[in-house]
């Protein structure tokens, strides 16, 4: 991936969070997580205000599971974006 033009990056980080927002409206809460987790490796890449935003929307709606091991591990990879 680290061959994908800056803003393909950015894109795909967009439609990781999207896809993450998706799997989490069909009930797959580890899954999503996992898409989040991958949409923020590409944003340790390259920053993308809309992509910080979607990934900030998505773990605002994962808030209820918050002791979850996988929103808990989503959290420490978050935490490094700021």
């Amino acid at each position: 991936m680290s061959k994908l033009p800056r803003f393909a990056v950015k894109q795909r980080a967009v439609f990781l969070a999207d896809l993450a927002t998706v799997e989490l409206h069909d009930g797959n809460l580890d899954h999503a997580c996992k898409i989040a987790s991958d949409a923020a490796d590409q944003l340790h890449q390259a920053g993308y205000a809309t992509g910080v935003g979607r990934l900030s929307d998505f773990r605002a709606a994962i808030d209820p599971w918050q002791t979850a091991t996988s929103v808990r591990a989503l959290d420490e990879q978050l935490a490094a974006l700021n």
